[in-house]
């Protein structure tokens, strides 16, 4: 992500609420969600990273499964799994920045 002139988390489409610090510049910030999914069953891990040279967004979908699961069944659950990682991604970046891209 590119730089966003001192405002922490300017690239995504993300509300952080810090209170001001007198006497403080922010340098950095970090957080991470984790959500559950029913469809495809599994957890979407998304982390960002605003340091004050450029911003990092990471997506991680996995699936918590104690057995052996089929590969028909493991190419469906990819091809869903990647369809909420997109989702994730397009939410959570601002939409005049992935404008831009295209």
């Amino acid at each position: 992500m590119p730089p966003t002139d001192g405002r922490l988390f300017g690239s995504f489409a993300v509300a952080q609420n810090w209170p001001p610090l007198e006497g403080g510049t922010p340098k950095s910030l970090a957080a991470r969600m984790l959500l559950d999914y029913s469809d495809p069953p599994g957890q979407l891990g998304i982390a960002l990273a605003d340091p004050t040279d450029a911003a990092s967004l990471d997506l991680d979908f996995f699936l918590l499964r104690t057995h052996t699961i089929s590969p028909d069944y493991a190419l469906t659950w990819l091809d869903r799994a990647h369809d909420r990682a997109f989702d994730a991604f397009r939410a959570m970046v601002r939409t005049d920045l992935f404008e831009s891209w295209r």
